[in-house]
């Protein structure tokens, strides 16, 4: 049993989930993400309910899994499962996922019709979203110079952004 195989089915099953969600058949246009649901009549109180609820979930796990992803490829790269490319492609698919919701979630933000309390969870989740695109960046600039103050710098930010998903998802308590 190699851990390379694990390390990579992890990545891949991360990629190809959220493609096939997203609609999309290439890394290159993740930051387009295709409209999953069509615009329909006014939905009733419960089922926006229902719906903000349910993206609520989607977005739990997509920190939750962008995060693990993130440190799984590093660890790979690290450990030399992956060499500099491969691990630099996967990051780059991780990262487009990320922007993509990040750019969804700036859309969503500025309905009107938003209640604060969803308003004020979504502004925390994009922050987190942000967070792990900084992390990624991060991790590239210490796979770039090699310098263990850009690996500590990533390492703070890693740190930092578990501890908001760790609030956020109640893992804390």
């Amino acid at each position: 049993m190699k851990m390379s195989f694990y390390v990579a089915a992890a990545a891949s099953t991360f990629a190809l989930t959220y493609i096939s969600l997203l609609g999309q058949t290439s890394p290159a246009v993740q930051s387009q993400p295709a409209e999953i649901l069509t615009t329909r009549p006014a939905a009733s109180d419960k089922t926006q309910t229902r719906i903000l609820k349910t993206l609520g979930a989607m977005a739990a796990a997509h920190l939750y899994e962008a995060y693990l992803s993130i440190g799984m490829i590093a660890d790979g790269k690290e450990q030399e499962i992956y060499e500099t490319k491969e691990a630099q492609a996967i990051l780059d698919t991780t990262d487009s996922l990320l922007a993509g919701i990040d750019k969804q979630m700036d859309d969503l933000l500025t309905c009107e019709d938003l209640g604060k309390k969803d308003r004020e969870t979504l502004t925390k989740v994009k922050s987190i979203n942000t967070l792990l695109l900084k992390q990624s960046s991060q991790l590239q600039t210490y796979w770039k110079s090699g310098k263990q103050e850009d690996s500590s710098k990533y390492d703070a930010t890693r740190q930092e952004a578990w501890k908001a998903i760790s609030e956020l998802l109640g893992l804390d308590k």
